[in-house]
């Protein structure tokens, strides 16, 4: 076994697997096993390690190729039309296929589906998502901590919400990120008053 964890040792010092065929890999095997390097049995670990190791590959390509894909339809603006709702923050949407995410009151944020315009989910100001019409097949929701909760919809993160408690002020600060990364809310939440 330590000769066949040699043996890639020495393929990737010498090459990036990632940049070679597989059959470059295999042949390079079966020239050392030709000239007595390695035995019959060491050739076939290794040439299975190798098939595990281009599968793998194969899958993390993939998988990050559907993601980009997915993150390519995503629409994250300001929008100005709202039915109710204060004027006094800024009205954020986040368009993810069918799926409308947004702003509708400081603290606030709806979810429906486009094409049947049925409401799925609100997410509340003390981070809570209260479901409607089935959204939770759609929506899961992983506490990461008490500061911190994530929403995913289809498996894809859609919102991060931090939150900061400064006892000077006695206030609770919270910020809700599209992607994880992409400003989208902010919001304060005083006691015995509604969020701002």
């Amino acid at each position: 076994m330590k000769k066949i964890i040699q043996i890639i040792i020495i393929f990737f010092s010498i090459n990036t697997f990632g940049y070679s065929s597989m059959v470059e890999e295999l042949e390079r095997l079966s020239i050392l096993k030709n000239q007595g390097k390695i035995s019959n049995e060491q050739f076939k670990k290794a040439k299975d390690i190798f098939i595990k190791m281009d599968e793998n590959r194969k899958k993390k390509e993939q998988f990050l190729k559907k993601n980009r894909e997915k993150k390519n339809k995503i629409i994250i603006r300001q929008f100005k039309l709202q039915a109710t709702g204060s004027t006094q923050f800024e009205k954020m949407e986040m368009i993810i296929g069918d799926y409308r995410i947004y702003t509708h009151r400081p603290g606030g944020i709806k979810i429906k589906k486009i094409s049947n315009g049925k409401q799925l989910a609100v997410y509340g100001d003390k981070m809570t998502l209260k479901f409607y019409n089935d959204g939770e097949k759609y929506f899961k929701v992983k506490k990461i901590n008490e500061n911190r909760l994530l929403i995913k919809l289809n498996d894809i993160p859609i919102l991060l919400t931090d939150t900061r408690y400064i006892s000077k002020h006695q206030a609770h600060f919270y910020q809700v990120l599209a992607l994880g990364t992409k400003a989208f809310h902010y919001y304060i939440k005083l006691p015995n008053k509604p969020p701002v």
